[in-house]
């Protein structure tokens, strides 16, 4: 079920060429023009994921791709911001930093803990003894982190490498910085600024 305003002036998606994509495992469509995030609204999908620390239910908020309200694994890919992803044939999205769904997280009890989880409260609380800091230390990052890439991910394309090396680095590029990276070069030097 598509919900959409349709013949408004300023709409920029054509609603005739409807577009497959899987969402969830299950197959959904929605409309030439659209972004991910859209296309998913369309369909009925309100919470888009869940906070990093807390675990709270996101959705769409900004539309702009400048907030962590909307990642979601597109195509293998973790991390995508779906309010500014065109939507394409064929897309595979899946949710991330969730235990199970995002409607249904199973880390969504931490929620009720806040209480016992202030701002910094790891580094108050999590290094005394000193052993223990880091193993908590991995457990917080793995509840608290976004997506991860899978091993056998192949990122299309061709990508040179190179290995510059230098007898000089200059790190800033401001007047001093500058000043430095020229008075290397002219002594003969390679210079990398």
């Amino acid at each position: 079920m598509m919900n959409r305003f349709n013949h408004l002036p300023t709409l920029k998606i054509d609603t005739s060429e409807k577009i497959p994509f899987t969402y969830k495992g299950k197959q959904y469509y929605g409309t030439k023009g659209d972004t991910v995030a859209t296309a998913l609204y369309a369909n009925g999908v309100r919470i888009y994921a869940r906070s990093l620390k807390y675990h709270r239910p996101r959705g769409l908020y900004s539309m702009d791709g400048e907030c962590s309200n909307t990642m979601m694994e597109i195509n293998g890919v973790p991390n995508v911001r779906t309010e500014t992803t065109l939507l394409k044939p064929g897309m595979v999205i899946k949710e991330q930093n969730v235990k199970g769904s995002a409607e249904n997280d199973l880390m969504g009890f931490i929620d009720k803990m806040d209480w016992a989880m202030p701002a910094g409260f790891y580094y108050d609380t999590m290094h005394k003894p000193a052993k223990i800091w880091p193993v908590a230390m991995k457990q917080i990052r793995k509840a608290a982190g976004i997506g991860k890439l899978s091993p056998d991910h192949h990122m299309p394309g061709k990508y040179d490498e190179i290995f510059p090396t230098c007898d000089v680095c200059v790190i800033g590029g401001g007047p001093a910085g500058m000043t430095a990276a020229l008075a290397a070069a002219e002594k003969g030097l390679r210079v990398i600024l």
